[in-house]
């Protein structure tokens, strides 16, 4: 699936766009940076859960922009406008496959790290998201989650974006 750039929405591109406004802002490395790949080569950040048993899987850690869910309310009373809401979620996955030099595992400090870049980023970049007609937003993060599998633990978190803005929904 090829991502659209980043642009402002329209009500004939809310589900692709308020998706790919989401998904290039985290997929920049230079806003959350790869903690395997400094190089910015590998795969990092999927619109979809990877098969994590192929072959040409990438590895952990991982970051999954799920696609939105969209609320429309209280149109104007010309009709030419209405409330939007654009629910989409974020996952992060990490493993603790790595160590950091004193032979801890590294799976939930990169989760971590994962976490405070993306909080760090959608924050940040309030103007940019404003621009793209996504001006208010709620962010909730979860705690951790982890299950061990294969002898190695695997750490996930879960992000919950709203985004509310008033949208021309005529043309």
């Amino acid at each position: 699936m090829a991502i659209p750039s980043s642009t402002r929405i329209a009500y004939n591109t809310v589900y692709s766009q308020v998706h790919a406004n989401v998904y290039n802002l985290l997929n920049t490395r230079s806003n959350v940076t790869d903690p395997v790949d400094s190089t910015g080569a590998r795969k990092f950040v999927y619109v979809r859960m990877p098969n994590v048993d192929s072959r040409n899987f990438e590895g952990y850690p991982f970051i999954i922009v799920n696609h939105i869910f969209v609320s429309q309310s209280r149109p104007s009373a010309d009709t030419t406008r209405a409330d939007m809401t654009y629910d989409i979620d974020v996952q992060v996955y990490s493993q603790d496959k790595d160590s950091n030099s004193s032979g801890d595992p590294s799976g939930a400090e990169q989760l971590n790290t994962i976490s405070n870049n993306i909080l760090k980023t959608i924050n940040a970049n309030r103007i940019t998201l404003i621009n793209y007609g996504m001006a208010h937003f709620e962010l909730t993060g979860s705690d951790f989650d982890y299950d061990e599998i294969e002898d190695k633990m695997l750490y996930m978190r879960e992000f919950s974006i709203t985004f509310k803005s008033r949208l021309k929904v005529t043309a």
